[in-house]
């Protein structure tokens, strides 16, 4: 699967939308949480926006009295680079908040919103636990399409490429068989195994592949060169 962890900016839990095995969409909230660096960070944009405004007021009135022969135009040129500074430091400003976004008022809450649609497959997060900036706080998981990693022996990896036709099997599902394209082949070959990774994406409608099965796949070389077997290997 493709999982996406969720750190943001140190804080304390204020409330809890979700729980572990929810299944969430894109942008969905995930928790609330109160940062005074947040905070502090909204204030200065606050301020910075204050001072663009003010900024762009002397501007216009420099060009006005310019155009009126009482202003010269170094002073113009000069308002016009406050200007142009002013609204530079705004940007700054906006960028440190990041996706946690500039919100409404002073307060330094924000919501935490899930990535990618997925299901939350881990929460490290409680009501008043305060929360840093290295904590993953959520892991989403999109379990809409999986990867699958065949380990492939150095003996076959020259007749093995991309866009070859892969038939997979499951331990867990015998009944079931998948079928699938190789779109990627490492180019390293790992020292105790004598194996390469190749992998192939399979879309997983009904969630019925998951992490770490084993199983076997079978990948169609062409018709000048037999179909092999390759070793097992975790979804």
């Amino acid at each position: 699967g493709m999982p996406r962890s969720m750190r943001e900016p140190p804080g304390v839990v204020k409330k809890l939308t979700v729980d572990v095995g929810a299944q969430v969409k894109k942008g969905a909230p995930l928790a609330t949480i109160e940062s005074a660096a947040v905070g502090a960070d909204r204030s200065h944009v606050r301020a910075a926006a204050a001072t663009v405004e003010v900024a762009r007021a002397a501007f216009e009135r420099e060009q006005a009295l310019n155009a009126e022969g009482i202003s010269p135009e170094k002073d113009v040129l000069a308002a016009r680079r406050d200007w142009e500074q002013a609204r530079a430091e705004l940007e700054t400003a906006r960028a440190a908040l990041g996706m946690v976004g500039t919100g409404d008022g002073a307060a330094g809450s924000y919501t935490l919103r899930a990535p990618i649609s997925g299901t939350v497959t881990e929460l490290n997060a409680t009501l008043g636990h305060m929360v840093g900036t290295d904590q993953v706080l959520f892991e989403v998981v999109d379990t809409s399409s999986m990867w699958v990693q065949i380990d492939v022996s150095e003996d076959y990896l020259t007749a093995i490429a991309r866009g070859q036709r892969v038939t997979l099997s499951f331990e867990a599902m015998p009944e079931r068989s998948w079928t699938g394209t190789i779109d990627y082949v490492a180019p390293v070959v790992d020292v105790k195994t004598r194996t390469a990774r190749a992998r192939v994406r399979l879309d997983n409608p009904d969630g019925a592949l998951r992490a770490n099965l084993y199983g076997t796949a079978s990948i169609e070389l062409g018709a000048a060169k037999p179909t092999v077997m390759v070793p097992r290997e975790a979804v």
